[in-house]
């Protein structure tokens, strides 16, 4: 009788219901969605549920075999725009409504100002495709806008809808975003974001001459390693956000990833060296020999990377920050109790750097508060070393009163 019942054609057919509603759900859920500009001072972030993408495995499609193969783009897995493979063509697809009182005045901005190739193609109501291409190696003159972010004119009209690809050749394998501004918004955004760029990086300069000032005084090296750390921050942080470029060189722009990797090698050596000072490592003993062989490595994969640029480990930083972070909390828990300092200050930037690596394997999604947090942890880290180069002051002048 339960087989028969099965069997049953109204059976059938609510089992056919339910499986087709089900299909039906799933779809609606995961579809690909219009971005809608609706306010002319928001920032539109455009993620998977704007954009599909496809692979170019062999790098030769041309606009016209993209356009003609709808069923090779993909729903992506990472929230944001992603290159797996830096060898690769990658194809975002994505539509943009204006349902706002702007006319056409919207610009599409790419956060990550690192990107090798960047062809964004418009598509109007008629067909009509318009074109703007980027190089990473162009000098700022030469752009739409003298920014250090790649920005491209989105004419879309009041009312109307346009289609947006973006074929993008990027050798990282980090999530990278692009985002829509009016330009009314766009110019009030970035003016802000320039003076509190600015105030940060006054006060590494302010801290700095402190630091030089201070070992002009009692000649001490623990202060012109603290300055080497401050200048060398500076410089990580500068080509980390995109200023050097606009600042040091506008008009060398291809020397980016040179740059970058300087700015990494300075960065790792200034942290292990002022560490190693400060715990009072002699250059006999293992760890400053372990820690100086980490610098030299560090320093060969610079070399080799302009020969070979697959060679860069981003991680590289991460983990010279976990083995100073690790040294002074060692220290501390030895009874070293002056140590806090540099235990507070190395953990700041420790915490600050780990979810650029869980970003970077894919373990959680690109953040603002994740991108600006170092920006804290480097002005909490440099405010406890100076608390801790103030103790170390009174101390010895305690001594010598004494």
């Amino acid at each position: 009788m339960i087989y028969r019942a099965l069997l049953m054609p109204s059976f059938l057919k609510s089992v056919f219901l339910f499986i087709f509603s089900l299909l039906w759900i799933t779809t609606i859920c995961y579809s690909i969605t219009p971005l809608k500009l609706e306010k002319k001072d928001k920032i539109y972030e455009i993620n998977n549920t704007n954009f599909d993408v496809l692979v170019d495995s062999t790098g030769d499609l041309s606009f016209n075999q993209v356009i003609e193969s709808p069923d090779k783009f993909f729903k992506s897995k990472s929230k944001f725009f992603r290159n797996e493979s830096g060898k690769l063509s990658y194809w975002f697809k994505f539509t943009v409504k204006n349902e706002s009182d702007i006319i056409n005045d919207w610009l599409l901005v790419s956060y990550n100002y690192g990107i090798k190739e960047i062809d964004v193609y418009v598509i109007d109501k008629n067909q009509n495709v318009s074109l703007q291409p980027h190089e990473e190696a162009t000098a700022l003159s030469e752009r739409l806008i003298f920014h250090k972010q790649p920005s491209f004119y989105l004419d879309v009209r009041k009312g109307e809808e346009v289609t947006v690809l973006i074929r993008t050749i990027h050798s990282s394998k980090s999530d990278y975003t692009f985002a829509i501004y009016s330009n009314y918004y766009f110019s009030s955004y970035y003016f802000s974001e320039y003076f509190w760029f600015g105030t940060f990086y006054g006060i590494l300069g302010f801290v700095a001459l402190f630091g030089l000032l201070w070992y002009g005084l009692f000649k001490d090296k623990l202060h012109l390693y603290f300055t080497y750390l401050v200048v060398s921050q500076a410089i990580y942080m500068l080509f980390r956000d995109g200023n050097g470029l606009l600042f040091i060189i506008p008009n060398n722009p291809e020397l980016i990833e040179e740059m970058k990797n300087i700015s990494r090698l300075l960065f790792t050596s200034s942290l292990v060296f002022y560490n190693l000072y400060y715990l009072k490592f002699t250059s006999k003993s293992l760890i400053y020999k372990l820690l100086v062989i980490v610098v030299i490595v560090r320093l060969i994969l610079l070399l080799f990377s302009y020969m070979n640029p697959d060679l860069i480990f981003k991680p590289f930083e991460f983990i010279i920050t976990s083995i100073c972070f690790a040294l002074s909390l060692n220290f501390y828990l030895t009874n070293k109790a002056q140590n806090i300092y540099l235990l507070i200050g190395n953990g700041t930037v420790w915490i600050c750097f780990l979810p650029y690596l869980l970003n970077l394997i894919g373990l959680i999604d690109q953040k603002p508060i994740y991108f600006f947090g170092l920006y804290y942890g480097i002005i909490i880290e440099l405010i406890v070393l100076l608390m801790s180069i103030g103790a170390t002051l009174k101390k010895n002048l305690n001594h010598k009163n004494q």
